[in-house]
């Protein structure tokens, strides 16, 4: 960056600069609004004074100043006071350009440091500096503040509008389009009509020198916009290197290495308190400091899943599928559906093996104790899953009063996921594939998110869940086909009904076709969008040819 030249005002240099000092006395009566002290004191000070703070100043204060008061503004703005802002002008870093003469110092003040929209006010943080202007990008879309050359009328010359107009170019790199200030152009063609034709050559080249010097101003403009750019980044990736540097080296300090060494500096770097480009200063450090040992916790919580409980989850995955593949199953346990290896991992005596500290040796031996508690454990595991199953149903509309909801005919479910649909009763439910498939990782997931999606991943599977599973969707069209073939919908089993093993007969899409079907199948059909009025029961000749072709 290059160095920053100070110009010194000195009492000999405001001999010609008289002002009535009482204009900028404040009676002492007055009562000062704000915080005491801080600017509230320099109207009261002398002009020697004054003019020495205001040539210390950076250009974007003096504009500020200007707007605070009247005074100021008188003052500030006068041609005599431009001394002022040539000084402020000498405290901007880098090599910028001197005032182009089209403007006033207060002018390419504004155009250089102040930050709002030409035409509207909003902000706005990059200047054309061709046309002189700031303008949002709604602005710069409208035809009264800028146009593009293909939309503008001809000047009657035989000279492109680049050459005598400053351009702006709009658009891509690869694909742009040249636009032009409005007003310069609208100016331009009514001075055109006024040149007489003898001096139009001279016009012309006037316009072309001027144009070039704008040009070329603009381009001096952008490249110091890019060299302060390029050092106030250079400056963010300093500290941003500093800061990073001190709390790897805090993290060291504090037995963090081993997350570091297995995700490496450049994950664990990621984090925004680390990564900010802030200097980390005491106040700045006692506030990030508990966030980062949130952070690394749950990163040695990832890394000890990743490293060290994984392993012992494929274990256990190969124990448990080639206990599941012993036709000899122990007499003991009296269930009709097993739970999944990652279920089985959830019981209390397996979990406590999986999550035993680091250092500890686990291998197929060390789940030997857990296995014979496995009767007890897969009970109660089905039980749990039992009762999940019955507050589905007492949490659905219109629930019969009955002892056992899972016996009944009605107590049937919809498998809600895509590409399923299945309809299930309860035994069904609790061997559903679609009740331990697990979503898709997020794109984004977090360290606990991904501890979790690193579970699923190990046994392919997650924990039993109701999730995707809509209870009795479909239950007032479900007892209409039970009242059809003559039972109650509030005591008719599934035993029942498969022991009656009725028949339906329905129309496909309303036409002269029609599809028989066992109750099973019908009840599916609902979610299809077909109703109970659609369905006939069927009996005697039309029942028996039904079955004969099943």
């Amino acid at each position: 960056m290059a160095s920053v030249k100070k110009k010194k005002i000195t009492s000999d240099t405001m001999t010609d600069l008289q002002i009535d000092t009482q204009q900028l006395n404040v009676s002492s009566k007055a009562k000062l609004r704000g915080r005491k002290g801080g600017l509230a004191l320099l109207p009261t000070m002398s002009l020697d004074i004054l003019f020495e703070i205001f040539g210390a100043l950076h250009p974007k204060d003096l504009l500020n100043l200007s707007r605070t008061s009247k005074t100021f503004r008188e003052l500030l703005m006068q041609k005599s006071k431009a001394f002022l802002w040539r000084a402020a002008r000498s405290q901007v870093p880098g090599d910028f350009p001197d005032c182009p003469p089209d403007l006033s110092e207060p002018q390419y003040a504004r155009l250089a440091f102040d930050t709002y929209c030409y035409g509207c006010d909003k902000r706005v943080h990059k200047a054309i500096w061709q046309f002189r202007v700031r303008f949002c990008p709604k602005c710069q879309k409208d035809s009264q503040c800028m146009s593009r050359d293909r939309d503008l009328p001809s000047l009657g010359i035989q000279v492109p509008n680049n050459a005598i107009l400053p351009a702006y170019r709009v658009g891509s790199s690869e694909r742009y389009e040249e636009a032009f200030l409005r007003s310069q152009f609208d100016a331009l063609s009514a001075q055109l009509e006024e040149v007489p034709s003898s001096d139009m050559d001279a016009f012309l080249e006037n316009r072309r020198n001027a144009t070039r010097e704008v040009q070329e101003h603009a381009a001096m403009c952008e490249q110091w916009v890019t060299s302060i750019s390029n050092a106030r980044h250079e400056e963010r990736a300093g500290h941003r290197e500093k800061r990073m540097e001190a709390i790897r080296s805090w993290m060291v300090k504090e037995g963090w290495q081993p997350e570091v060494d297995y995700f490496g500096w450049h994950n664990i770097s990621d984090h925004r308190s680390i990564k900010d480009p802030k200097p980390l200063t005491d106040k700045i450090w006692g506030n990030v400091r508990p966030l980062l040992i949130e952070h690394m916790s749950a990163m040695r919580n990832l890394r000890i899943e990743l490293t060290v409980r994984s392993p012992r989850r494929n274990v256990l995955f190969d124990i448990w599928t080639a206990f599941l593949a012993d036709p000899s199953l122990p007499s003991n346990i009296s269930t009709d559906v097993l739970p999944h290896a990652i279920d089985v991992a959830r019981f209390k005596p397996f979990d406590e093996i999986i999550k035993s500290p680091e250092g500890t040796v686990v291998n197929r031996d060390s789940f030997s104790a857990a296995f014979d508690e496995l009767p007890e454990l897969i009970t109660a595991w089905r039980q749990s899953v039992d009762d999940k199953i019955v507050s589905a149903l007492e949490s659905a509309p219109e629930v019969p009063p009955v002892i056992d909801p899972l016996r009944l005919a009605t107590s049937g479910f919809f498998c809600a996921r895509r590409r399923c649909g299945a309809m299930l009763f309860h035994s069904d439910l609790v061997a559903h594939k679609c009740s331990v498939q697990y979503p898709d990782t997020p794109k984004k997931p977090s360290i606990q998110e991904r501890i979790e999606w690193s579970v699923y991943d190990d046994f392919g599977a997650r924990p039993w869940s109701l999730e995707f599973i809509a209870p009795r969707s479909y239950i007032s069209q479900v007892e209409g086909l039970v009242r059809l073939c003559g039972l109650d919908p509030q005591t008719a089993t599934i035993d029942d009904m498969d022991k009656l093993d009725a028949m339906f007969c329905c129309r496909i899409n309303n036409g002269p076709f029609l599809i028989a079907m066992n109750w099973r199948t019908a009840m599916s059909s609902l979610k299809h969008g077909r109703q109970t009025a659609q369905f006939q029961l069927l009996e005697g000749e039309d029942y028996a040819s039904a079955k004969d072709s099943k």
